[in-house]
């Protein structure tokens, strides 16, 4: 996740809040629907921060600055590839248990 030049906190709306919520919720994180309709970052995104703070070593200020951008990124990374790998495994046992059919 990138700031465009300021901390995402409490109050703040629009599209980087948005990215925030998308973020948050692949790595399994929960938003509420009205903030993420409204992309406004209410109690529950700070919610949500200052927990993925917290399970990853870093100060509880609910507060996405750019350390905790950084970390976002790099753990959506790891998700997404890790994601991958599962999805890879599925579809090759699915075709070797075609080919045993077939």
């Amino acid at each position: 996740m990138r700031l465009s030049g300021q901390n995402l906190r409490a109050g703040m709306a629009g599209d980087e809040v948005a990215e925030l919520h998308a973020e948050l919720i692949l790595l399994g994180f929960a938003i509420p629907d009205t903030e993420r309709r409204d992309q406004v970052f209410g109690v529950g995104t700070a919610q949500a921060v200052a927990a993925f703070q917290k399970a990853h070593g870093l100060r509880e200020t609910a507060v996405v600055d750019r350390r905790v951008a950084a970390a976002l990124t790099r753990t959506e990374r790891r998700q997404v590839v890790a994601d991958f790998h599962i999805a890879l495994a599925n579809a090759i046992n699915l075709i070797r248990r075609l080919l045993r059919v077939a």
